[in-house]
């Protein structure tokens, strides 16, 4: 993890070395959004989690999800369960699912591998992957042909799968109009509450009164994200 050192010029230097695209998108929801020049010592050093090869110059990591598919086991493997318990899940699930990769079934031979090992799911999140099991089979989609449209179609039909695991999708699959505020993920609703200086949890609809004025989606959800993360 990279440490939460120096100002906020002094990230923003390294970022716009980095990622200039990134850095250029900071800046300018900084300049359209001053309130958050507060936090700006927070920001995000690259656009993406560490874990995903997505960030340039980034060290390759073989098990990091590479597909949609992929990328909604991983998600609903991290939502809402410890971090270490998370990734013992995930590791579990990609060992089985790169093997077969060429089945249109692999969902279900995946739980069905998962029950004959005995590896156990909380019983919440395995209802969220029969759900998306179940909306793979409706929409006829062979899960390693998944494309963005199909994947947004069965994001909403699923059971258990917040607006934040679109938002994910969005943000790496998608278009930068496709990012919506991740007021259904706890990080970002704690990471609001901090910012705001709230006493209590806020409402869908105040958080979605503040993030309308936004200038950009995708970059305010980082800071309030951060926030979660890192400001007391």
């Amino acid at each position: 993890m990279i440490p939460f050192t120096g100002t906020y010029e002094e990230r923003l230097t390294v970022v716009l070395y980095k990622d200039p695209d990134y850095g250029e998108k900071i800046m300018n929801f900084m300049e359209k959004n001053p309130e958050f020049q507060k936090v700006g010592h927070l920001i995000s050093l690259t656009r993406y989690p560490m874990c995903w090869n997505l960030n340039p110059h980034e060290e390759f990591r073989d098990e990091a999800p590479s597909w949609i598919f992929e990328f909604l086991l991983y998600y609903i493997a991290e939502s809402g369960t410890n971090r270490n318990y998370a990734r013992k899940q995930w590791l579990f699930f990609f060992e089985f699912i790169r093997d077969h990769k060429a089945s249109g079934d692999v969902l279900d031979d995946l739980l069905s591998h998962c029950d004959s090992v005995k590896f156990k799911i909380q019983p919440k999140k395995r209802l969220i992957y029969e759900s998306l099991r179940d909306q793979f089979e409706e929409e006829g989609v062979v899960p390693y042909e998944l494309n963005y449209e199909q994947a947004v179609k069965i994001c909403k039909n699923t059971k258990g799968i917040g607006n934040g695991c679109m938002t994910t999708i969005a943000l790496i699959y998608g278009s930068p109009e496709d990012i919506t505020p991740d007021y259904t993920d706890r990080g970002f609703v704690d990471g609001f509450k901090k910012f705001y200086e709230l006493d209590r949890k806020p409402t869908k609809k105040e958080m979605l009164a503040k993030t309308k004025n936004w200038s950009d989606v995708e970059v305010g959800n980082m800071l309030i994200r951060q926030c979660f993360y890192y400001l007391k």
